[in-house]
C-alpha cells in the first residue's frame, strides 16, 4: 500500500487533487471528515474539548458547534495550538487505523489522505509521498467567498492561522500548482501518479 498525503492551505485545491487521484483508483481519507466524526463519537475527545473550551461549543444534542469553536481559536494562536494538540493525535490514530483495516482486507493500491494540517500534526513521516497543493492567495480567497460560509475577514484569519506554503515546502515531495485550470491540475496529478506507480 502506498500512502499519499495531500496538504495545502485553505481553498488551495486539495479536494480537486483527491478527486483526480480517486479517478486513478486511490482510496481517499479526508481528515476534516474524520475530525467531525470524532467530535461526534469520541467521548474522551469531547470531554477534553469541553474542559478546555467550555460546554457551549456543543449543543444540547452533543453536536459540536464548529462556528463557536472557530470563533474561539482562529483569532487566538494559543487556543488554536491547544485545539490541535488535543485533536491531532486522535486524527492520526484514526488515519493509521483505517489504513491498517484496508491493508488487512488485502488492498494494496494507493491511499490518499487530505490533511491540511499534516505538518502541524506531525504526520508527514507517516506517508510515502507528500503532495503540496498551492494556489495564489487571491485565488484562494475568491474560492472561499464563492463557496460561502465565511466572510473575507474570517478567510484571512484562517490563512494567517495556517503555515505558509514556504514553510510547508521542505516537507513536500511534489508541488501541484492549482492556480490555473482543472485540466492543468489534472495533467500534473496524472504525471505524478504515473511516476509513483512505476
Amino acid at each position: 500500500m502506498r500512502k499519499i498525503a495531500i496538504t495545502g492551505g485553505i481553498a488551495s485545491g486539495k479536494n480537486l487533487v483527491a478527486d483526480l487521484l480517486k479517478e486513478h483508483g486511490c482510496r481517499i481519507i479526508d481528515t476534516d471528515t474524520l475530525a467531525h466524526d470524532l467530535y461526534r463519537t469520541n467521548n474522551a475527545l469531547k470531554y477534553e474539548l469541553v474542559q478546555e473550551f467550555g460546554s457551549e461549543i456543543f449543543d444540547s444534542n452533543g453536536i459540536l458547534n464548529r462556528t463557536k469553536l472557530a470563533d474561539l481559536v482562529f483569532s487566538n494562536p494559543v487556543r488554536l495550538k491547544r485545539l490541535n494538540d488535543i485533536v491531532h493525535p486522535c486524527i492520526r490514530s484514526a488515519v493509521l487505523r483505517q489504513c491498517d483495516v484496508w491493508e488487512q482486507e488485502g488492498f494494496n493500491g494507493c491511499v490518499a489522505v487530505m490533511a491540511p494540517l499534516l505538518i502541524e500534526a506531525g504526520m508527514a513521516d507517516d506517508f510515502d509521498l507528500v503532495l503540496l497543493v498551492v494556489a495564489d492567495e487571491k485565488t484562494r480567497v475568491q474560492r472561499c467567498l464563492q463557496r460561502g460560509g465565511l466572510t473575507e475577514r474570517e478567510i484571512y484569519a484562517r490563512i494567517q492561522s495556517q503555515l505558509s506554503d514556504e514553510l510547508r515546502l521542505p516537507y513536500a515531495d511534489r508541488v501541484i500548482d492549482n492556480s490555473g485550470s482543472v485540466m492543468n491540475t489534472r495533467q500534473q496529478v496524472d504525471k505524478i501518479f504515473q511516476h509513483i506507480m512505476h
